[in-house]
């Protein structure tokens, strides 16, 4: 269905050059991101004004998303409610996949957006890559990145179990001491 999207006031408001550039560059790719149309994963009605106001600049280069968090409690998420032919509408997304949009556009279905500072809140699109769910998790917690476990044992080869059943590996040290833990209880 064809749509004319309602328009867009650029608000007084005092915002940092960071917050101005998405505010500009959503402006920009406005018509690739929401379109003619109301379609499953497009950003229609987004308050872009309102989103940026939620993010703020840390001292490493991130943008620390600073609204709600989601029910995991580590990403943000923003909300927003429309008005699509006169029914209102609720449509809700992660904040790094909105900046992630904003920047690069759509990306592959079946694909996640990775941190590469791995801050969960950083919003930041420098910071952000679409990539396979497998990728995503090797980067991750329990990911071949990581050089050290936890307790700051080393990942070495004589030090590395790998959980094939459970699909992922632990220190030899932390599993040996939680084993003798597991048996002084029993």
């Amino acid at each position: 269905m064809k749509l004319s999207h309602p328009p867009v006031e650029k608000a007084e408001i005092k915002l940092y050059p960071f917050q101005q550039y998405t505010l500009d560059r959503f402006h920009d790719v406005r018509s690739v991101l929401i379109g003619d149309e109301v379609e499953p994963g497009k950003l229609y009605g987004l308050p872009i004004e309102s989103f940026v106001r939620k993010i703020a600049l840390s001292e490493m280069g991130c943008w620390i998303w600073t609204g709600a968090l989601g029910g995991s409690g580590f990403y943000g998420t923003f909300a927003w409610r429309y008005e699509l032919n006169g029914y209102k509408r609720k449509q809700q997304r992660p904040a790094h996949i909105i900046t992630y949009m904003i920047y690069h556009g759509l990306y592959p279905r079946h694909y996640q957006i990775d941190h590469w500072c791995r801050i969960h809140s950083c919003v930041c699109p420098d910071h952000l890559e679409a990539v396979t769910p497998g990728e995503n998790q090797r980067r991750g917690n329990n990911g071949d990145l990581k050089t050290q476990c936890v307790n700051g044992h080393p990942y070495t080869e004589d030090n590395i179990y790998y959980d094939k059943r459970r699909g992922f590996r632990e220190c030899r040290k932390c599993r040996y001491d939680a084993v003798q833990r597991y048996r002084e209880v029993m």
